[in-house]
């Protein structure tokens, strides 16, 4: 995650606490959203489990692939 370094938004990896600060403030749920990110493997092992306890629901998880190199 990371956002223009100029404005103190959110930088470093992606995690539960970080999803929080940006959805609750907003009274935002994931419960019906749906949510697609683009990333490497193993940023897909660390994110599904945050998002799912985010209340994003399986169906709702769209994402793409990549690795680098």
């Amino acid at each position: 995650v990371q956002n223009d370094p100029w404005d103190g938004a959110l930088e470093g990896f992606f995690d539960q606490t970080k999803v929080q600060s940006v959805l609750s403030p907003e009274g935002i749920s994931l419960s019906e959203a749906e949510v697609y990110f683009c990333g490497p493997g193993g940023m897909q092992k660390a994110v599904f489990p945050i998002l799912k306890e985010s209340g994003v629901k399986g169906g709702r998880l769209h994402f793409e692939q990549f690795s680098m190199g």
